[in-house]
């Protein structure tokens, strides 16, 4: 059971409908829980099985990535794009040591990895970034309106 504001803030997509209770917490509403009897099936089997659980996985990794780095994406995308870039350097480094030392790198597949890491790598933190900013840019917009609402009814 929900009441009337904690179910007019949600904005459910997908297959979100599974999180209700995580979403309206996150909103700052209380949850509990009330039991219910239910009764057993009297017709058919249940539709749900295992190859369910790979269709709610995009589900699953969107409610852990709103749950926790909603409001900083920097700290999500950052760590993954400096593992990435880290890596590729790594690779690239291990790679300029066996140049110098003579062999050749030039159709090694590990160089195409390390490149590929590399800029993989700052995509992803960049996306961060870019996240920050508009995240950064909406509330300053949030606090314009709420403060020209609160001198416009004084």
């Amino acid at each position: 059971m929900y009441t009337k504001e904690a179910a007019q803030s949600l904005y459910l997509y997908g297959g979100m409908h599974r999180f209700i209770p995580v979403l309206v917490y996150q909103q700052g509403f209380s949850v509990t829980e009330v039991p219910v009897m239910h009764e057993l099936r009297k017709y058919g089997k249940s539709k749900y099985g295992f190859s369910k659980l790979w269709k709610d996985f995009p589900d699953v990794f969107t409610m852990f990535f709103l749950t926790k780095y909603s409001m900083r994406p920097m700290h999500f995308f950052g760590t993954v794009g400096l593992g990435l870039s880290l890596t590729g350097i790594i690779i690239l480094i291990y790679l300029s040591y066996l140049h110098f030392i003579g062999e050749a790198i030039g159709r090694r597949p590990l160089l195409f990895l390390g490149m590929l890491l590399v800029l993989s790598g700052f995509q992803v933190f960049f996306t961060g970034f870019i996240a920050d900013l508009i995240l950064n840019v909406a509330h300053k917009k949030e606090q314009n309106l709420s403060l020209k609402y609160t001198t416009d009814t004084k």
